[in-house]
């Protein structure tokens, strides 16, 4: 017998042309799995409800045209798929012989987006109402958030396993506590990919000497030949303020994705900084990271940095990563050098934090103060020149832009001492003279050394002023393991052992 009416209420819901919808929760979830617990919910619901927004209008105009929803539907479905799985048809074919000739992204946009368009031309002139289609691809999809939201679920129940998995409490921090010590202001100033004397003198034939004798006229305690244990700053930091080497990351060529972001919080809820909570210490965060319950402080636009670990490989920032959006299209048609936009950000960016530990330095009530400030300096885009004035970018694209990046970074490095310099001197003053400043760089130049040659991109930058001038633990090999192993014991005899000094990667 043929039923005849209305569909039922079940089979409406199956038969409702909103399936585009239905793929970016799937895009969500599925981003949630693979990076699990990473990921904030306020920029998954801000992300889902834009992209609703944007697929609802194409799909509101496309059923004008096409004169079905069910026709719309589909062609924005399709469309939003192309977007959101961008990065992942790339990378597959790029890993795949045959699609080796057709995954850069001048082959590979032209391609989806003819494909698309021969679609639309395919439902305009179709005349099924594409009933069964609908019905299949809302199950499919159905299924699949079932599946990522089961996979969630034991995720939350169990915690994140192998290298990323979770204690439910941290280990103890070990080190003694002094109630009797004095508890001075602590300022760290880490200054991003600040390369060290060694290199500088060896691979550049550059002497920073100047600023070092600045540096020790005033008593600081500068090594001669720091390093860092890890060349990329997540891993460097992590293994600066855990105090240990990350145990679960041993090789760059392994590493993924989701080690940064892992590495990023370990960082916020490490040893160090437990360690100087108990102590009475109240923590700061004038940094690129999140410390503990504080965010950080520097500004990536609409969506969180950990967030882009999903979106990075959607159609839009992976075009603006690429040599042929950068480079040809921008100079053929004018539309603005390749990162402007990140060169004004890491420029509001460091001045934000400039100006908030100029503020901070002179606000001495409420207790003794550790004050993490993060700056992009000299780190690349180099914004200024050796007198402060505007740089122009570097075009990594001609012949010889390895020394045009060469001489931006040594003006851009000469541009940072004197911040840094005029820095110290103020927090010395506000303080009266009471404060530890740690002046530090999570590593060298990674170009600057081609072959990239462990110890010589992990020659950093290591100073310490200490108030009382007991350097006695200092030594010119120390790396950034034991900085705040060497702080703590200077400071508070805390008892922690000095790890051996090694670079990693």
């Amino acid at each position: 017998m043929i039923q005849t009416g209305k569909p039922k209420p079940w089979d409406q819901l199956f038969l409702a042309p909103w399936h585009f919808l239905l793929l970016i929760a799937f895009f969500l979830t599925d981003g949630c799995v693979e990076f699990p617990g990473l990921l904030p919910f306020t920029d998954l619901a801000a992300y889902f409800g834009m992209a609703a927004a944007i697929t609802f209008a194409a799909y509101f105009l496309f059923r004008y045209l096409f004169r079905s929803a069910h026709k719309a539907a589909l062609l924005v479905t399709t469309a939003t798929g192309l977007y959101l799985f961008y990065g992942t048809i790339q990378d597959a074919l790029a890993a795949n012989v045959l699609g080796k000739a057709i995954y850069r992204d001048h082959k590979l946009l032209p391609l989806l987006a003819g494909l698309l368009l021969l679609l639309g031309i395919i439902l305009g002139r179709t005349k099924r109402p594409l009933l069964r289609l609908t019905r299949y691809l809302n199950t499919l999809l159905l299924v699949l958030l079932l599946l990522n939201g089961g996979r969630m679920g034991m995720q939350a129940g169990w915690g994140t396993s192998g290298a990323h998995a979770v204690t439910s409490k941290p280990a103890p921090v070990a080190g003694r506590i002094c109630d009797t010590c004095a508890k001075p202001d602590i300022f760290l100033l880490l200054l991003d990919e600040y390369t060290g004397l060694d290199m500088l003198r060896e691979k550049w034939d550059y002497s920073n000497d100047p600023f070092v004798r600045t540096l020790r006229e005033q008593q600081f305690f500068v090594a001669d030949h720091p390093s860092s244990n890890y060349s990329y700053t997540p891993f460097s930091m992590a293994a600066t303020f855990e105090m240990e080497y990350p145990g679960w990351v041993k090789d760059l060529g392994q590493i993924q994705a989701q080690d940064y972001t892992y590495a990023a919080n370990r960082i916020s809820g490490s040893t160090a900084l437990r360690y100087l909570q108990g102590s009475g210490y109240r923590l700061v965060n004038n940094s690129i990271f999140d410390i503990q319950d504080q965010p950080s402080q520097y500004d990536p636009g609409f969506l969180s940095l950990k967030f882009q670990l999903l979106t990075a490989r959607t159609c839009w920032p992976r075009l603006k990563r690429s040599w042929f959006w950068g480079i040809n299209v921008g100079r053929f048609f004018r539309l603005g050098g390749p990162g402007e936009g990140n060169r004004e950000m890491v420029r509001k960016g460091n001045q934000g934090i400039l100006d908030r530990v100029y503020a901070l330095a002179g606000d001495t009530a409420g207790g003794p103060r550790f004050v993490y400030t993060h700056l992009m300096l000299p780190h690349e885009p180099f914004l200024y020149d050796s007198l402060g004035r505007p740089a122009p970018p570097v075009d990594a694209g001609v012949e010889g832009s390895t020394e045009g990046k060469k001489a931006a970074y040594l003006q851009y490095l000469v541009h940072a001492n004197g911040v840094v310099g005029k820095l110290v001197r103020h927090i010395r003053e506000q303080t009266g003279d009471r404060a530890v400043i740690l002046v530090l760089s999570d590593h060298g130049f990674r170009q600057m050394d081609m072959d990239w040659v462990v110890k010589n991109i992990n020659n950093n930058f290591s100073a310490v002023y200490l108030p009382k001038k007991n350097y006695e633990s200092y030594y010119d090999t120390l790396s950034n393991v034991n900085q705040f192993r060497v702080l703590f014991n200077s400071l508070f005899d805390a008892g922690f052992t000095v790890l051996k000094d090694s670079c990693v990667f």
